[in-house]
């Protein structure tokens, strides 16, 4: 988002005029020629000015949503005329035009007619339309999958365009992660071009500049590390229709990078339609005459429109050993604003990990096109809602009309998949087990493990299922409004149920749990096999929580923040309470490379207390801290403790109704660590482990940063992993926002933050969330950190069992569905192929060295490596029903199974 709240869209009248009519002919370009003795000389560094002439997408933000959508559809259709009243011009002023991203373009082709479409296809085979391969621009809330769904799109659009779609676009986002290097570079991706907005942010250096971004395979992606969008407008300001202003300003800029020492004979701009649009700016019917005119008059550096494919071209010609590298995580600041829509967060992040146990199933039970056809709708709605605009450009106008309309609408797409990826997961759960749309009598259970991982440990089972009457397909498809168990369920165990399997257990073979010796409680303590909680009751804080594996007591005694005690942050009222405390921006330092962070600010905080009561509930085998307290900004908050006695992974759960609070505020839940200095720090994203600092690039967000699953803060032999299944947002060593930190401090007692809620944003997010949130974590202490044990611990709690009615269940029958082995190797999802004619499996190696992969599917026929696009690149060697693949370390694999079936 380039603009503020104030900088308002300007309107699209009269965009596409006739360029016929607007274009000097030779006559009128001699007659605007420079005086004898020309202008100053330029910089002569620069040899060409490369401009990148786009529309730059926000869902939102200046239009309500739908507006947008088919405001892009006719930016096409207006860049293509402007394309075709340009096609006699000199081949080195012609206009180009790019699609920033292919969601619009997906859009227009739906309904756009057949000689719109081979008229588009031609103009990109000619060069004149370049096409970037993300879906949108996007934000690290993406999982590994959620990041190869993105490209998706390219496959079709190589198919029916006959594009070669090599570069990708990230503009406004500031970081990505570390996974798209590989994500794509095996979807035929040389390029990725940031376009990053310092905006309450921050940014690699040297920005300008080409870098190989190393990925955690140890391969390479192509960097173009660009200038905000929009900055040849800003630069030379093209709406003034002068070229001596254009030639001041550009001299401008290429001054200001010889002060920063770039390096190279080209520059790289892009160009909107500013000042009077930003952003969702059509094509600028004026500015290809000024570029015309500019290179008839031989002026120097040649100003140049190129498409995506022809900078990488330019970059190309630069030899690859004079090109820095930069290897991490590219860690995003913006995200943060995804705690100021909380719930939307937390119900798209279910809805994937349904989504996952439905593209399970959807791969081993028959093809069915509808369904199918269904799940494509969901990872729509969840791409659409990570994407990075989350509302109006005046959000902080919290009542205006514009900014609820816009906020509803973003909210949609969570509020649609969450839902439907239920309804989807019931009904493949129907066919696993075989179930008729009704039924009199039920016979047993069915238990899907849609995990990685074994599943053993009791079920409950509700009483109502052993009960009679009639069981309608409305009943199984229902909504339930929490997760956790209904009064009157008997628990039932050890249920024993393979990685990526399924059993049926019949009534007479559920055995009930009995409550082990080794669950006890007290006024003040919870005591199992593993753990031993210690707690306050008085003042509803945990104040001790020992590992007794370990021998280690994991929580801070001396902390003034308890375990999972919620706390409330904003700026200090007595020294500036108000988002400018920590921020004030100026644009023009951001076109210089500066940001508007204020690192010193001065906050505020408190814990939850007041009215606080405990109470300590028993079940067969757990025990579960009940808290109720009061805290700043919301009422009703709940806090629950669960210790297992089968388990060493302890679960947290909050609920609380948010209030509407406008000015700037944050809540957090805190966790205390007692470990020494120098401690180190993994945490997860799209799958991929990444060790804080070591493997981020230097000026990235270190303050804080966005998980797939985990965070986990360790020392030598002793160590502590949050699991974060519904809010994402972690940080590191203390109360961090703001600060803009190099890397953090490796103090001893370091505090671990989940931070699911805040409003700090200016613009395009949420200004105030009222209403009841319910969040879930997960905690755990362990030995040594190991990459595999995490993930798998993590995908125990995104993807824990699910259990559904079974009509007919004669007898106990267990399966895998599939069987994947191999040291260190870790799989990360299973969907159906979509040629429908086989299994798409993703996998991950996080061992030590490269290893083998032995993937068992029955009836497996062939199997091939693949490209994240499910491109067959490579046949791989299969013996019985067994495929075997080597798997590099931290490479993200695909692999396509096919059975003789």
């Amino acid at each position: 988002m380039m603009r503020t709240a104030t900088r308002r869209f300007k309107g699209l009248a009269a965009v596409c005029l006739a360029l016929l009519a607007l274009q000097p002919g030779p006559a009128a370009l001699a007659a605007d020629a420079p005086p004898a003795g020309g202008a100053a000389p330029m910089p002569a560094f620069c040899k060409e000015v490369l401009i990148m002439h786009h529309s730059h997408f926000d869902v939102g933000f200046t239009h309500p949503q739908p507006a947008v959508w088919e405001l892009h559809k006719d930016f096409i259709e207006q860049a293509m005329q402007i394309l075709d009243s340009t096609a006699a011009w000199p081949e080195g002023s012609q206009p180009r035009w790019t699609c920033e991203v292919t969601a619009p373009l997906l859009r227009w082709l739906e309904t756009a007619g057949p000689k719109d479409v081979d008229r588009f296809a031609g103009l990109v085979r000619g060069g004149r339309i370049g096409i970037s391969g993300l879906e949108y621009n996007t934000t690290p809330l993406c999982s590994a999958e959620e990041l190869a769904r993105q490209m998706y799109g390219v496959r079709a659009l190589r198919q029916r365009l006959g594009a070669r779609i090599n570069t990708a676009h990230s503009h406004d986002v500031t970081g990505l992660p570390w996974t798209l290097v590989d994500v794509l570079l095996d979807s035929d991706v040389e390029l990725l071009t940031m376009g990053i907005n310092l905006h309450l942010s921050g940014t690699p250096m040297p920005r300008p500049g080409v870098y190989r971004w190393r990925g955690p395979s140890g391969r390479d992606l192509l960097v173009m590390n660009g200038e905000h969008y929009s900055m040849f407008d800003q630069w030379t300001e093209p709406q003034r229709d002068n070229l001596d202003h254009m030639r001041a300003g550009l001299e401008k800029y290429l001054r200001h990078l010889e002060s920063v020492r770039y390096p190279y004979e080209f520059v790289y701009l892009t160009a909107t339609c500013a000042p009077y649009a930003y952003d969702n700016s059509p094509p600028n019917p004026d500015l290809p005459r000024l570029v015309r005119q500019w290179n008839e008059r031989g002026w120097r550096p040649a100003l140049r429109f190129v498409t995506p494919g022809e900078l990488l071209e330019r970059i190309k010609k630069i030899p690859r050993e004079r090109l820095p590298v930069v290897n991490g995580d590219w860690t995003d600041y913006w995200n943060f604003g995804a705690g100021s829509s909380a719930v939307e967060t937390r119900l798209v992040r279910k809805a994937r990990s349904d989504l996952a146990a439905v593209e399970l199933l959807q791969a081993f039970l028959p093809a069915d096109a509808h369904r199918r056809a269904a799940v494509h709708r969901v990872w729509a709605d969840v791409t659409l809602y990570d994407e990075h605009t989350w509302g109006a450009a005046g959000s902080l106008d919290h009542d205006h009309p514009m900014t609820t309309m816009q906020w509803l609408l973003k909210a949609q797409p969570a509020h649609e998949a969450q839902p439907l990826a239920g309804y989807l997961l019931a009904r493949h759960l129907d066919a696993l087990a075989g179930n008729d749309p009704s039924s009199w009598a039920q016979q047993g259970v069915l238990v899907l493990n849609p995990a990685p991982v074994p599943f053993r440990g009791a079920i409950a089972v509700p009483a109502a299922w052993r009960g009679e009457g009639r069981r309608i397909i409305t009943q199984r498809t229902e909504a339930r409004p929490a997760d956790r168990t209904s009064d009157g369920a008997a628990w039932c165990g050890p249920v024993v149920v393979p990685a990526f399997g399924w059993a049926k257990i019949p009534f007479d073979a559920l055995n009930p749990v009995s409550a082990p010796g080794s669950l006890q409680t007290g006024t003040d303590f919870i005591d199992t096999p593993t753990h031993r909680l210690s707690f306050d009751p008085k003042r509803g804080r945990v104040t001790g929580l020992l590992d007794k594996r370990l021998a280690w007591q994991a929580v801070d005694a001396a902390s003034p923040w308890g375990f999972f005690q919620l706390v409330h942050e904003k700026p200090d009222p007595k020294v500036d309470p108000d988002r400018k405390a920590f921020h004030v921006r100026s644009v023009e330092n951001e076109r210089v490379g500066l940001t508007g962070w204020k690192t010193d600010w001065a906050a505020a905080r408190a814990g939850a207390g007041g009215q606080v009561a405990c109470r300590v509930e028993r079940s067969p085998l757990s025990a579960t801290l009940v808290i109720r307290a009061e805290a700043e900004g919301l009422t009703g908050l709940e806090q629950r403790l669960t210790l297992r006695a089968d388990s060493p992974v302890i679960d947290l759960e909050a609920s609380f109704v948010k209030l509407d609070v406008r000015s700037p505020e944050a809540l957090y839940f805190a966790f205390p660590l007692d470990l020494p200095e120098q401690w180190r720090c993994h945490f997860d994203t799209a799958s991929v482990p990444v060790e804080l600092d070591a493997e981020q690039i230097p000026g990235t967000c270190r303050d804080w940063v966005t998980v797939d699953s985990y965070v986990s803060v360790h020392r030598g032999g002793r160590g502590a992993t949050l699991y974060c299944p519904d809010a994402p947002l972690v940080q590191v060593g203390g109360f961090h926002f703001g600060r803009k930190q190099d890397r953090i401090e490796r103090r001893a007692k370091p505090l671990l933050l989940a931070w699911p809620l805040n409003n700090y944003w200016e613009t395009n997010f949420r200004a105030s969330q009222p209403g009841r949130v319910e969040l879930r974590y997960a905690f755990s202490t362990h030995g040594p950190y190991e990459a595999l044990r995490a993930a798998e611990e993590a995908g125990r709690v995104l993807h824990p069992p699910r259990i559904h009615p079974a009509f007919h269940c004669p007898g106990p029958d267990t399966r895998a569905m599939l069987k994947v082995r191999g040291t260190g190797i870790h799989p990360m999802y299973v969907k159906p192929a979509e040629q429908g004619d086989g299994v798409i499996v993703r996998l991950l190696n996080l061992g030590s060295q490269a290893a083998d992969a032995e993937l068992e599917l029955p009836g497996l026929a062939r199997a091939w490596r693949c490209g994240t696009l499910e491109d067959k690149r490579g046949p791989l060697p299969v013996s019985g029903s067994t495929a075997r693949c080597r798997l590099p370390l931290r490479q993200p694999t695909t692999v396509y199974l096919q059975t003789s079936t």
